[in-house]
């Protein structure tokens, strides 16, 4: 027995504590068992927490610290939750933190996002797939690494984990498309034989209801028959299954009361039209396989970046898992993707923060690319480094009454482009401002600047909603800009740019903020700023009758143009467009007074306005281009027209106005068939909706028009009608005509605009 004296403070008594030795032991015992048990749970646990937190803050060694815990010995739910939030990541936005395409850039900005490597993932990865909860994310876990091993050449490793994440999702659609990922991957080793066995038992497995998986499996079945040279059964195939889902969607949108295609019919439409092509010539080159590889200007290869094949009609939605033509690159930074339906498509890319820092994916001028059934065709994309600014820069405040703008000169660009921006409402908005500049500096006055537009931002029609800021733009004095350029070469391809990922000391470079303060905000002004529209637009008038040399007024009150229409109607009047107009330095100004005579059809006034553009632009843009071909052609100006048209469709890669020339062609008695030669040299593609297929709407023609003698004299009536802005008989003719292909045709190129 062990006794202890214990002396309390402030009293003379001592307390004698009696205690046994065998508890004492029984103590130290669980003293060493306490310590490597907290060492085992608790710190791991703790790492975890600290690590997840530091992530947050954006510190690099929380990546380190979730590392270390994971290699160690931490366990349980929270050990899968790391897992699933920092490696797997089953969001909208995939497994990349970064997604870079032609149409649009999206960033992951979560904080749980560390920028791990797939080397890194791996373990932990597989790791999942054996052991981890049998959930949602087990299938993107396989799914990933599967892509993984068949890009580095290791095929077994990719079947056997799909196969082994097969046997462990919970859920029969989760079964269902790890095994359509094993049936492709079959066909792209070339094994058919073992493709078709495993899609036989997909399809006696699957609920008659499933209606999008067996859309899949017969796109896989025409891939294999066709492998075989077996062109009548696939058309026949895709045919049937095409039909077979028209039919049931058709129901259900009946049902739901909405507008939607799902993507697989999509695919299996464009499939089934290709298909029926090359059934008329007998031609098996149906699906064509793109290779290439990602590297760096500086010879390093992006490896394990993803690269994503995007169909003509979903370039405008976000890159998805569920993408159909995704691929890893592999270590080399090569990669391939084979069994393309022809079509058009972009190459979008996902990456890591790592792997974009400092870095930027130039689009080419012409992003698309069109396949035809051709065997392959080499994309090779080389990253290249940011440019530098360099002034102005760092919040510089800018107060004379100009401002110049210098940056670094970029090897082999003939010309740069300049962007500027407005924050507004946590965001911003940003225009592209001066264009085709040969040097790289640019001095222009304020003044300039000032007359610039970025358009309305508003959340709906309602001038209630409209952001002040983006109407005021540049003439406010409060508010901070931003700049970025960008570098083309003399082919109008993107060679580089200013504006990127900048993730470190190093690449971090000169911020490109700044303020404008030489001019004073007016009572006007601030009463705009403060949405009071009404208040400020009768400012600005009694201003502007006060002074008749106040631009600022002037300018404000051309702006206030459509405010004033959704109050007055057609009431209102145009006369301070016009004013302003005379006295702005901006192009645009001036073309929206040529686009009013334009559509007056007072060619005289549209001639002046549009010379008065061309004094102040230096180049036309796309846009314009095409417009006014459009008035050319309706002014029976045919060989001019046509070198316009030409010329529009060089410098707009989305051949917007293409309708206009084919109808122009077609009014000249141009055939059919050199009219639908015309329009597979530039088919039109359309950002954020369905494109027009314009050879089709020609070719439809030509079958309509056999036999029918008369078809061509109604076919120029109409476009007689067309041409002269005869809308009212011209929509009579179409109401009336029973010649469905024709009033398609001319209806679509109504819409041209």
């Amino acid at each position: 027995m062990y006794t202890e004296k214990i002396y309390m403070k402030g009293r003379q008594s001592i307390v004698k504590i009696k205690v046994k030795i065998k508890h004492i032991i029984a103590a130290f015992l669980s003293l060493l068992i306490l310590v490597p048990l907290s060492i085992f749970l608790i710190v791991p646990q703790l790492q975890l927490y600290m690590g997840g937190e530091q992530l947050a803050a954006g510190k690099e060694n929380g990546k380190q610290t979730i590392l270390k815990a994971l290699e160690g010995t931490a366990v349980g739910e929270q050990r899968w939750d790391t897992i699933r939030k920092h490696m797997i990541d089953d969001t909208a936005n995939g497994i990349f933190e970064v997604y870079v395409g032609p149409s649009f850039t999206t960033v992951d900005v979560s904080d749980e996002k560390a920028g791990f490597t797939f080397e890194e993932k791996l373990p932990f990865l597989q790791e999942y797939v054996e052991k981890g909860p049998a959930d949602f994310y087990l299938r993107t876990a396989a799914a990933q690494l599967a892509g993984y091993y068949f890009t580095e050449g290791e095929v077994q490793a990719a079947m056997d984990v799909l196969q082994q994440g097969e046997k462990r999702v919970p859920a029969s659609w989760e079964k269902a498309e790890l095994q359509l990922y094993r049936a492709k991957l079959l066909i792209r080793d070339h094994k058919l034989t073992e493709a078709q066995e495993l899609l036989k038992y997909m399809k006696a497995e699957a609920e008659q209801e499933e209606s999008d998986l067996h859309g899949e499996i017969a796109l896989l079945e025409a891939e294999i028959l066709l492998g075989n040279n077996n062109l009548a059964a696939a058309t026949e195939l895709v045919s049937n299954i095409k039909e077979k889902l028209e039919t049931e969607y058709q129901e259900q949108k009946e049902e739901d009361d909405e507008e939607w295609t799902p993507a697989v019919l999509e695919q299996l439409r464009s499939l089934h039209q290709h298909l029926q092509k090359a059934l008329k010539i007998n031609n098996t080159n149906t699906f064509s396989t793109i290779k290439g590889r990602i590297v760096r200007s500086d010879g390093t290869p992006v490896s394990h970046a993803g690269v994503f094949l995007r169909e003509e009609q979903v370039v405008h939605r976000s890159v998805t898992p569920g993408d159909q033509y995704q691929v890893f690159t592999d270590s080399n930074g090569n990669f391939t993707i084979a069994s393309v339906i022809p079509g058009a498509y972009q190459i979008y890319l996902g990456l890591s923060f790592e792997q974009i820092d400092g870095w930027t994916y130039p689009i080419p001028a012409d992003p698309w690319i069109d396949l035809d059934g051709t065997p392959a065709e080499d994309i090779n994309i080389v990253l290249q480094p940011l440019m530098d600014l360099n002034y102005p820069v760092n919040q510089e405040a800018v107060s004379e009454s100009e401002i110049s703008f210098a940056w670094e000169k970029v090897k082999g660009a003939a010309y740069y482009d300049i962007s500027v921006g407005v924050e507004m409402n946590g965001g911003s908005i940003t225009s592209p401002l001066f264009t085709k500049i040969r040097d790289n500096e640019l001095t222009v006055p304020l003044e300039e600047l000032y007359d610039k537009r970025l358009g309305y931002v508003s959340e709906n029609a309602d001038w209630k909603s409209v952001a002040p800021e983006s109407i005021i733009a540049f003439t406010n004095t409060e508010d901070r800009f931003s700049w970025s350029v960008e570098a083309f070469n003399s082919e109008g391809d993107l060679i580089t740019r200013s504006n990127g990922y900048r993730l470190d000391e190093k690449t971090m470079g000169n911020l490109p903020f700044f303020y404008l303060k030489e001019r004073s905000m007016s009572e006007a002004d601030r009463l705009l700023l403060d949405k009071k529209i009404q208040k400020a637009y009768d400012k600005y008038k009694e201003d502007y009758e006060k002074d008749a040399e106040d631009k600022s007024s002037l300018r404000m009150l051309a702006r206030l143009k459509g405010w004033e229409r959704s109050v007055k109607g057609e009431s209102a009047g145009d006369s301070y467009l016009e004013a302003w107009a005379e006295v702005s330095t901006n192009a645009d100004d001036a073309f929206d007074l040529a686009e009013q005579y334009a559509k007056k059809r007072d060619w005289k006034n549209y001639q002046r306005w549009y010379e008065i553009y061309k004094t102040r632009e230096k180049a036309l843009s796309e846009y314009v281009a095409g417009y006014h071909a459009g008035v050319l052609m309706k002014q029976g100006k045919v060989t001019e027209a046509r070198e316009a048209f030409q010329m529009a469709m060089k410098l707009d890669p989305h051949h917007r106005f293409i309708g206009s020339w084919l109808a122009l062609e077609l009014s000249t008695g141009k055939s059919f068939e050199e009219a639908e030669n015309l329009a597979k040299q530039y088919p039109q593609r359309e950002f954020g909706g369905k494109s027009k297929n314009w050879a089709d709407f020609i070719s439809n023609m030509a079958e309509e028009a056999e036999e029918d003698h008369s078809y061509q004299l109604e076919l120029q009536e109409a476009l007689g009608l067309y041409l002269n802005d005869d809308i009212e008989k011209l929509q009579k003719l179409l109401n009336n005509t029973e010649r469905e292909h024709l009033k398609t045709f001319l209806s679509e190129v109504r819409e041209v605009r």
